[in-house]
């Protein structure tokens, strides 16, 4: 036999007021527009709301846990019953296990990619031949109408801007020869 409490009929109505928080705010509506239509303030419609998230978090967390855990199951089986078949031979059983152990590998993140860092000399930022493109950036409508009007280009390494001379290509005759490829880059030092 239940026992019935005083805060039992409290509670359902915090939970059905939770679940409505949840599905008015999903259709796009505030949490100012959510408490005027429950009857309650802003700042509960927030606290329901979160709460009911976290819940989600929670729930959405253990069935990807417990979906991680049955692929894993499932994979392990599959390796099972193909290994021996792979033992003697068999280059399609092979196969299937060595996409089992990719899969097995990607669920477990150990495919998950890693953030490296390059640096230049003494470990300062290493400079990009479109490190400019900065300068330009900070500079006002005024200061940028200024520059094309005169042709130039910022120059980070002075306060000034520089000219810069117009590109100079050879008019192409007929006997001329093919253009030259461009040169190799050297290796990086990493």
């Amino acid at each position: 036999m239940a026992i019935k409490t005083p805060t039992a009929p409290r509670k359902l109505r915090k939970a059905e007021r939770q679940l409505e928080v949840l599905v008015l705010r999903r259709r796009g509506m505030n949490y100012r527009a959510i408490g005027r239509q429950l009857g309650c303030s802003r700042t509960t419609v927030m606290r329901d709301l979160r709460e009911q998230l976290e819940i989600l978090a929670t729930e959405t967390e253990q069935s990807r846990d417990s979906l991680r855990t049955l692929e894993l199951e499932r994979l392990d089986e599959l390796i099972r019953v193909h290994s021996l078949a792979a033992e003697a031979g068999d280059e399609k059983a092979a196969g299937l296990i060595l996409r089992c152990i990719a899969e097995r590998s990607k669920l477990l993140g150990l495919y998950a990619s890693q953030r490296v860092e390059l640096s230049g000399d003494a470990d300062a930022p290493i400079k990009h031949e479109h490190d400019h493109v900065h300068a330009i950036a900070t500079l006002t409508d005024k200061e940028l109408r200024s520059l094309v009007e005169r042709g130039t280009t910022p120059n980070q390494n002075e306060s000034s801007c520089q000219p810069q001379p117009p590109a100079q290509t050879p008019a192409p005759t007929a006997s001329a020869p093919p253009a030259a490829k461009p040169a190799k880059l050297p290796a990086l030092p990493f």
